[in-house]
């Protein structure tokens, strides 16, 4: 417990480096972003475990504000003092170069919470390559039970640990730690003609995660698209499999709630605030203070505390989601939602967290497919991403 404090210690020591010296050289404003990143990763390929392989990687982030100017650099190795002050005064000559943006600054609001719940778990964490190529033998072999022709054609686990410290020059401060694990197979059944299927899981805990129900979902969807045939042309009901949903939203509706996209008209969202756009019977909200949530944390990665934000309620548009920038241009109070997508190597943007759609009436999916006469049922859309 004591080097883990220490090690606090001596990231907080850093970032008030950092941070000094950005302010001696003139800024407004900085923050500083590290991450330090561990991770195992293992591919599966024709029944066998493919490649292994293990990714270490740390780095610091520099955003300085500048004359309401943003600049911002990056360096891979957090103990080179010299390559430090050389990104320092790198990220304020960069500066000068940028955008000016009014009434732009850092937030001021003071993170409370240091903890979400269910986001670390030390048996990830302290987890050996022999536990991880057992939960990918189990999925292998519960496969093979569902049919002992099916052949696990592909896949992987991905498992690990990431630490994130973020520190602004209006003195916060947070560490974060946080645990991962994405495991997903495809398989194959070459019979009546050749038939696919998958499975794929994310956790942040190991419990949440059952390799045999993973085999067995992928497996059994390659049996069950045996003696498949072409649809007739027609109008029928569209029953979209989680998976497939998932593909389709977060292409089309999570980005059109960006706030940066929508005040310049560019989404179906823009100007409809207060307006019905959805079934009155869904209401969706970003919750990045969820309980294991996939992205959950106390903060956003620009140090704005997390909170819950309503986007549509009962069918209206409530909101848009904002990072800090976006919220400074309009006028508006940043949503948490400031995610770095490249770590510490790019500078936030704005981006979903935990999406939630809820519902007032709900039904099984069973319950949905005994109640269609004549429909599909979708578990994959191909060019979703675009």
């Amino acid at each position: 417990m004591s080097n883990e404090r220490e090690t606090i210690e001596n990231y907080q020591h850093l970032c008030d480096h950092v941070l000094n010296t950005a302010l001696q050289k003139g800024v407004d404003e900085a923050d500083v972003f590290i991450a330090v990143d561990k991770s195992l990763n293992f591919s599966i390929e024709k029944d066998h475990i493919g490649s292994v392989s293990g990714h270490k990687e740390n780095g610091l982030g520099i955003r300085v504000i500048k004359n309401k100017k943003i600049g911002f650099a990056y360096v891979t190795n957090i103990k080179d003092k010299k390559k430090i002050e050389f990104i320092i005064e790198k990220a304020v000559k960069l500066s000068k170069l940028s955008e000016r943006y009014e009434n732009l600054s850092l937030p001021l609001d003071k993170p409370t919470i240091k903890y979400i719940p269910m986001t670390y778990d030390k048996k990830i964490s302290m987890a050996e390559p022999d536990e991880c190529l057992n939960l990918m033998s189990q999925a292998i072999n519960a496969a093979h039970e569902i049919d002992k022709d099916i052949t696990v054609s592909g896949g992987g686990l991905s498992i690990g640990e990431t630490i994130t410290i973020i520190a602004n020059t209006n003195g916060y401060f947070i560490e974060n730690k946080s645990t991962f694990l994405s495991f997903g197979i495809s398989t194959l059944l070459k019979r009546q003609e050749a038939t696919s299927g998958f499975e794929i899981v994310e956790s942040k805990t190991l419990d949440n995660i059952n390799p045999v129900i993973v085999g067995e979902k992928a497996a059994k969807l390659a049996k069950d698209m045996q003696g498949s045939k072409e649809a007739e042309s027609g109008k029928v009901t569209a029953i979209f499999m989680p998976y497939a949903f998932i593909s389709l939203i977060e292409g089309t509706i999570i980005p059109a709630l960006y706030a940066d996209k929508a005040h310049r008209n560019a989404t179906m969202f823009s100007n409809k605030l207060g307006e019905v756009v959805v079934d009155n019977n869904l209401t969706i909200y970003d919750n990045p203070l969820m309980e294991g949530g996939l992205n959950s944390s106390p903060t956003d990665d620009e140090l704005m505390p997390s909170k819950k934000t309503v986007l549509v309620e009962d069918g209206v548009l409530r909101n848009y989601l904002y990072d800090q920038k976006t919220a400074c241009r309009y006028s508006k109070k940043s949503t948490s939602n400031g995610v770095r997508v490249g770590s510490f190597k790019s500078l936030p943007v704005i981006s979903a967290r935990n999406i939630i759609i809820d519902a007032k009436e709900k039904h099984s999916k069973d319950e949905v497919i005994e109640d269609t006469k004549n429909g599909v049922l979708i578990y994959d859309i191909r060019g979703a991403h675009t």
